[in-house]
C-alpha cells in the first residue's frame, strides 16, 4: 500500500513537471519575445534561452489575454452589423459590446505600457539576438505561406534585434483600435448606425494586429 502511494506521488510529480515544461513559447500574440531579454535561462531543446520565470513574458501573456477578450467582443459586434438585415439592429447590445471591448482594449494598452517600460529597462539576451539576426526569414515565410506584407513588418524589427520595437508597434495598433471603438461609441450612444467604413477599418486593423502578433510568436517558437 505504501509502495503504491509512493508510485502515485512520483507519477503526479512527473505529470506536473511535464505540464509546466510544455509550450514555453506559447501562444498567440507576441509570445516568446520575453525570452529575448535578460541573461541566459534554463536549457530547452538544445537552446539555453528559455526561462519560465520571465516577468516580461508574463506581461505579454497578460496583455494578449485582454486583447483577445476585446477581439471576442469586436467579432460579436461585427456579427451584429452583418446580420442587421436579418435580425434588425439592437443598439443596446451593440453599445454594450463596444463598452466591453473598450474596457479590455484599455487594459491591454495599459499592460503594454508597463511591458514597454520594463523592456526598455532590461538588457537583451545576446544569444537570442544572434538567433534572430541569423534566422532565415525568407525561407520560413515561403515554407509556411505567410502574408508577405505583414511578415516583412515583423522581419524588419526582429532581424535587427528590435524586440521592444515590436511591442511599441503593437501598442500603436491598440491605440488605433481604441480610437475606432471610441468613435463607434459616440454614434451608438444616439442610436445611430455608424457608416460601414469604420467597421471595415476596425475589422482590418484587428486582423492585421492579430496576424503580426502571431508571426512574432511563430518566429520565437522556431528559434527555440
Amino acid at each position: 500500500m505504501k509502495q503504491t502511494k509512493l508510485i502515485l506521488k512520483a507519477l503526479l510529480v512527473f505529470i506536473i513537471t511535464a505540464f509546466l515544461s510544455i509550450n514555453v513559447y506559447s501562444y498567440i500574440c507576441n509570445n516568446g519575445a520575453g525570452f529575448g531579454y535578460g541573461g541566459t535561462g534554463e536549457s530547452s531543446g538544445g537552446s539555453s534561452i528559455c526561462s519560465q520565470n520571465n516577468e516580461i513574458e508574463y506581461v505579454i501573456k497578460l496583455g494578449a489575454g485582454y486583447y483577445l477578450d476585446a477581439k471576442t467582443d469586436i467579432q460579436q459586434l461585427l456579427k451584429e452589423v452583418e446580420w442587421q438585415d436579418i435580425r434588425g439592429i439592437n443598439y443596446t447590445d451593440m453599445h454594450s459590446l463596444v463598452e466591453s471591448a473598450l474596457m479590455h482594449m484599455k487594459n491591454a494598452a495599459y499592460t503594454y505600457d508597463i511591458l514597454i517600460r520594463t523592456a526598455e529597462a532590461t538588457p537583451y539576451n545576446e544569444e537570442v539576438q544572434a538567433l534572430l539576426k541569423g534566422f532565415n526569414y525568407e525561407a520560413y515565410m515561403l515554407e509556411n505561406g505567410l502574408n508577405h506584407e505583414l511578415f516583412y513588418i515583423v522581419r524588419s524589427y526582429l532581424q535587427t534585434g528590435d524586440i521592444t520595437g515590436i511591442f511599441k508597434r503593437t501598442r500603436y495598433d491598440y491605440s488605433k483600435i481604441i480610437q475606432l471603438l471610441e468613435a463607434l461609441k459616440k454614434e451608438l450612444y444616439y442610436n445611430k448606425m455608424p457608416g460601414l467604413s469604420i467597421f471595415w477599418q476596425l475589422n482590418e486593423t484587428l486582423d492585421n494586429t492579430s496576424t503580426i502578433g502571431s508571426y512574432v510568436a511563430r518566429i520565437f517558437a522556431a528559434i527555440q
